[in-house]
């Protein structure tokens, strides 16, 4: 419970307060806007992974890097006036995908060189081994993605993937 003293702005009070024509503020929040995620109709919520990349691993870190340069964006859409009204939050990656998202790149890595040089990995018992893990790792993180949304629509709010990778 909150003391007495501490008065919680309302969603229309932060839209009143707000200066969309003012400097990308960098607060941590999407856009630099003022909403927590209770106060959005869009939580955006940033997937870490770019195990099954098979050029140059860094997409897991697109959800970092998107709300970093966020503050950069401009908030004036031309088709829905005042759309940052509506109440934008991103959330931040979470980090234990980002370290699992880690462990199993390299593995991916190894499997997508064997693939290219022998072409027929499946016969080496190990190769298996990392395709099943690698598998098992993206049957894992589509069922907490589905989870999550399902968490987060259940509370009447829409949600939008924030990825660099292909999956996502």
């Amino acid at each position: 419970m909150l003391p007495y003293s501490i008065k919680m702005r309302s969603k229309q009070e932060k839209i009143d307060q707000f200066d969309p024509s003012g400097v990308g503020l960098d607060n941590g929040h999407f856009i630099g806007l003022p909403f927590e995620e209770e106060d959005a109709a869009v939580v955006l919520l940033p997937i870490p992974w770019d195990v099954t990349v098979s050029y140059l691993a860094g997409t897991s870190r697109a959800g970092t890097n998107i709300l970093r340069a966020s503050t950069q964006l401009d908030l004036e859409d031309p088709y829905v006036h005042h759309a940052w009204r509506m109440g934008l939050f991103m959330r931040l990656p979470d980090e234990s995908w980002l370290k699992r998202n880690d462990q199993l790149r390299q593995k991916s890595a190894d499997y997508i060189e064997q693939l290219e040089q022998v072409k027929t990995p499946d016969a080496q018992p190990e190769m298996a081994a990392n395709l099943a893990e690698i598998n098992a790792g993206c049957a894992e993180l589509k069922a907490y993605v589905y989870e999550t949304t399902k968490r987060i629509l259940s509370e009447g709010q829409l949600v939008g993937l924030v990825g660099g990778e292909h999956s996502v």
